[in-house]
């Protein structure tokens, strides 16, 4: 039980023991190029997204988790709200060994509430994204973008699709030949858009030789999966003049006359939880992890 909640003296003790085990070499040391500012690609929404935005609100303020998942799966695709909130749904935001089970609990929505979202066509942070896309193929850019959800996945695959563009999919359904298979087509150029998740793919690909820009459509609060991802195209062995560039797509909403993105706070989190990171690791220091439920209070604490 100590080692889960460690006291100020006991962290002392612990980094001292740990010390002759720790080696750490960065990316800086290994001359990799560093990456350019973050690209924050703002999203002012639509009236019935800002409409549907403040009933959601209503429905789960008493419940962060349920109340993030829903404003999530607004922000990428409104019709995944008509659904029920599933466990594996869940397991695809939690980065810890929380219980969420008493949270997916269904909530009953109006007549009125399913006649807005199917007047939705696409989100606008959907509509975004594959102008987004379409950009960066029409300047030649190999990309790579990362969701949250199977059904985004899926979605922008078709939306990419439709337009003829050039893209492929990778999620934990893909079997292991064909994943194999199409990471080799993609690093050959043969692909545009590698549209994927970081449970899937957040680890041991390497497509830096091919691909420098990421588009990040859903994110969680999940550090380890958002640094392995990003380093799928930044590591050792880039070229010492290539750019490697990361777009964080940001829905926009208004609530009480003032802008509200959930989005923007979960970013906001990422890069503290990264520095506190970074800063343990530079000081040989142990880190004290938030748990989830830490971060949904840090998110929410003054909405």
């Amino acid at each position: 039980d100590g080692l889960r909640n460690p006291n100020g003296r006991e962290i002392a003790v612990i980094n001292e023991k740990l010390k002759p085990f720790f080696c750490r070499i960065t990316k800086e040391q290994q001359t990799v190029p560093l990456p350019n500012e973050d690209n924050i690609e703002e999203i002012s929404v639509s009236d019935i997204e800002n409409r549907l935005f403040k009933i959601i609100y209503q429905t789960y303020k008493q419940n962060m988790f349920a109340l993030m998942t829903r404003l999530l799966q607004l922000g990428s695709n409104p019709k995944l709200l008509l659904k029920d909130l599933d466990v594996s749904m869940c397991k695809a935001i939690i980065d810890d060994e929380s219980d969420f089970s008493e949270d997916i609990k269904v909530k009953n929505y109006t007549e009125d509430i399913y006649n807005l979202v199917e007047k939705i066509e696409e989100s606008s942070k959907t509509k975004a994204t594959i102008e987004l896309i379409k950009k960066l193929v029409s300047e030649n850019k190999k990309t790579i973008v990362w969701c949250i959800f199977i059904s985004s996945i899926e979605l922008l695959e078709n939306k990419c699709e439709e337009l003829g563009l050039s893209a492929i999919s990778i999620y934990g359904e893909t079997s292991m030949d064909e994943r194999l298979k199409l990471i080799k087509e993609f690093q050959k150029g043969q692909y545009d858009i590698l549209i994927t998740n970081p449970h899937t793919l957040a680890e041991s690909v390497s497509l830096h030789q091919v691909c420098h820009d990421a588009i990040y459509y859903e994110y969680s609060f999940n550090l380890v999966h958002l640094l392995q991802s990003k380093d799928r195209i930044h590591r050792l062995g880039l070229a010492d003049n290539q750019y490697t560039q990361y777009y964080y797509m940001q829905s926009k909403y208004i609530y009480n006359e003032q802008v509200y993105s959930l989005d923007d706070r979960i970013y906001h989190r990422l890069m503290e939880k990264e520095k506190i990171m970074l800063d343990a690791i530079d000081h040989d220091i142990l880190e004290k992890v938030t748990s989830f439920e830490e971060d949904l209070k840090i998110i929410f604490q003054d909405f």
